[in-house]
């Protein structure tokens, strides 16, 4: 009798540190093992796998500038990208921890994305980096950044109506090795209103633009932002 009770009590006071462990302490357990896994060189190497593909969506946060003289416009983005990368795969006990966040993208392998129509761009960083990295249990990492892009509409801004691309691909990688995808529900998000002084924008749509160079085929993204010019009742 006695030793089914001091069982008991063993078993109670396990049970107890196991629920005393708190989502940061697991959260550092984690991160510590991800990062001690990961080899240094390893963050310049994609994902292990035959093709990396890559999933982007974005929030249109504002349009700032239309310029018809230069034919160039500038946007403020939160810009999305996700991917899965089995290095980074981890488990946790603790229940409702469905990720961790992790503040360095610096430390893990990202994508080589850039806007083929870009003519400057910055990050955000007043106070801190706006940047987030999700890493959930099976490897799938969810990055996310706040930009400000300034891009070349190729197109006659005098026209009615007309269209300007943010088109994206990578630098290093062909489409044998990398693969970028749209996000199938609601890829391109936009605020309730986009205040332009002279234009509208009536909508936007997303297709591919997969190009082929010397080199070989790249993957290629785009949206197409629908824009026209305000009618002026006199």
């Amino acid at each position: 009798m006695k030793s089914l009770l001091f069982l008991a009590v063993v078993l109670l006071a396990t049970l107890s540190l196991t629920n005393s462990t708190t989502i940061y302490e697991e959260t550092d357990r984690i991160t510590e093992a991800l990062m001690t896994k990961m080899k240094d060189h390893q963050k310049h190497l994609r994902p292990p796998g035959s093709i990396t593909n890559i999933t982007i969506d974005m929030y249109v946060r504002n349009i700032f500038t239309m310029d018809a003289d230069e034919r160039k416009w500038k946007v403020q983005l939160t810009f999305r990208q996700s991917w899965e990368d089995e290095r980074l795969a981890y488990t946790t006990s603790m229940e409702g921890m469905d990720r961790i966040a992790y503040g360095n993208p610096k430390d893990i392998w990202t994508p080589d994305l850039f806007f083929r129509d870009e003519i400057s761009s910055h990050e955000h960083d007043t106070f801190h980096p706006n940047n987030l990295v999700y890493i959930y249990p099976n490897g799938k990492v969810l990055y996310s950044k706040r930009l400000t892009v300034e891009l070349y509409c190729p197109v006659d801004f005098n026209q009615q109506n007309f269209v300007c691309p943010i088109s994206l691909a990578s630098y290093m990688y062909t489409k044998d090795e990398m693969n970028l995808h749209w996000k199938t529900e609601d890829p391109v998000q936009l605020p309730k209103t986009v205040y332009m002084p002279k234009f509208i924008l009536n909508g936007v749509t997303t297709q591919t633009c997969d190009a082929k160079t010397t080199i070989g085929k790249w993957s290629c993204i785009t949206a197409l932002f629908n824009i026209g010019h305000k009618i002026c009742h006199e």
